[in-house]
Parts: C-alpha cells; structure tokens; sequence
C-alpha cells in the first residue's frame, strides 16, 4: 500500500498543463528577445535604451508573467496533492524550493566571479525558491478573498518599502537596500510575493476547468506545440540562454 502511495504522488509530479506550458513560453521568447536587446546594447553601444519603455515594459511584463504563473501552478498542484496530506505537501514544495535554491547560488557565483560589481544575491531564482516555501500556508487559506486581500497589502507595503534604506544586508530580500547596493537581477519579496499571491487566487479560480478531462492533452496547432515546449524547459533555458548569446556575440564582435 506504501508503494502504490508512493507511486500515486510520484505520477502527480509528472502531471502538466500545455496551456501554462504555453503561457510560460511566451514568456521565455520576451526573456530572450529582451536579453539579446540588452546584450547588444551592452556589447556594441547601440543605442536600444532598454532600460527605458517600451522595452522596459517587456522586461517587466515577462517577469509578471513568470512570477504570476509560480502561484498559479502551485494552486494547480496542491489540488493533485492535497489528498496525501500536509506532511507531503510541505515535502513536495520544499525539495522544488531547494533544487531552485541550488541553481539560485550558481547564478550568485557565477555572476560574482564575472560581474563583481553586479552580483546576484536576491534574483528571480532565489525569489521563487523562498516564495515556495512561503505559500504553503496560504494553500490551506480556503478563502480567496482573504489570500487577495494580502496580496493587496503586500504590494502596498512593497510601494512603501523601496523608500527605506537598510540598516542590516539581509533587508534586502524584503525590498530595503543600501544607497551602495547594485545587482544584475533583483526580486525582492515585496511587493512581488504580490504578484504570486494573485497568481494563487488565479490558479484556483481555473484550476477546475484546467482539470476536467480534455479530449486532447497536446497543443491543438504546431505553434502553441512550440511555446508549450520552451514553457516545459524554461529552466534550462534561463540558466543557459545568456550565455549562449554572449558566445554569439562575442564571436560576432570579434569578426567585425
């Protein structure tokens, strides 16, 4: 009977939706379109002003999409979960926290031998290995108003917060930086454990329709097959894409 347990929860680990899959693959394309944008800016001087709109609008709307989407498929797999009990909920999320985590401090490495003054300490992975510990207890709010209305004040707090200069370095994950502080990529938890609070409220909003029984469990056209499958391994493809198109240019600019 431990077995079969076992196995059930471990099938529940494969299980996917294209149509997040997809989602997600939009938002990979935006992540790679505006990192060859600002490369090129970087590398060859051109003029692209990421850093201003419009591009500055797909930066964050990439980054909305991606961390709206960490609520959301975390809604969607407590449902399949939610029947082994608390014990395995919390172990489910904390080993995918930890994987992240480990991938969170290559990046931090990584970025601290080649760009020092640009260090990683709080980016994108390490917000999302801290907010899949963070949710957990919010599975277990029922109440969707409840889980919104936080989410609410946490976005109000994190307009507030930006505005405070930090006494003590680890502030930083809460959004209170130093006059002195620089990073290449920072996703303090207010306000965008916001953002993943409403992605929460979402995913159990349309989680039933996204669990009823579907006809087909592949993309209807070849291109929503394309997108869902950049969604499925849009991990890799952050951990590797920027390298991949520093090699690119840098063999570019070394011919020109």
């Amino acid at each position: 009977m431990k077995v079969d347990h076992y196995s059930n929860l471990k099938n529940t680990n494969r299980t996917r939706f294209w149509q997040i899959d997809a989602v997600r693959g939009l938002a990979v394309v935006g992540m790679v379109i505006y990192h060859l944008l600002f490369d090129l800016e970087y590398l060859f001087q051109l003029p692209l002003n990421v850093s201003h709109l419009p591009l500055i609008a797909l930066a964050r709307s990439v980054a909305v999409t991606f961390i709206l989407l960490i609520g959301f498929s975390v809604a969607l797999k407590f449902e399949t979960i939610k029947r082994y009990g608390p014990k395995q909920v919390i172990l489910a999320f904390v080993k995918k926290a930890i994987t992240v985590s480990l991938y969170a401090l290559l990046i931090t490495l990584v970025t601290y031998l080649i760009f020092p003054q640009g260090t990683i300490i709080f980016g994108i992975l390490h917000f999302i290995s801290l907010s899949l510990v963070l949710l957990i207890p919010f599975l277990y709010l029922r109440s969707n108003g409840l889980v919104a209305l936080l989410a609410t004040v946490t976005f109000v707090l994190g307009l507030a917060v930006p505005n405070v200069t930090a006494s003590h370095s680890w502030l930083l994950i809460l959004g209170m930086t130093s006059s002195t502080f620089s990073s290449l990529d920072y996703f303090p938890l207010l306000p965008w454990f916001a953002v993943v609070l409403f992605g929460l409220v979402l995913g159990r909003k349309y989680s039933p329709a996204l669990q009823k029984p579907s006809p087909s469990k592949t993309p209807p056209l070849f291109l929503y097959r394309i997108v869902s499958k950049l969604g499925k391994h849009s991990l890799p493809i952050y951990l590797w894409h920027q390298p991949v198109l520093w090699t690119i240019l840098f063999v570019i600019k070394y011919f020109l």
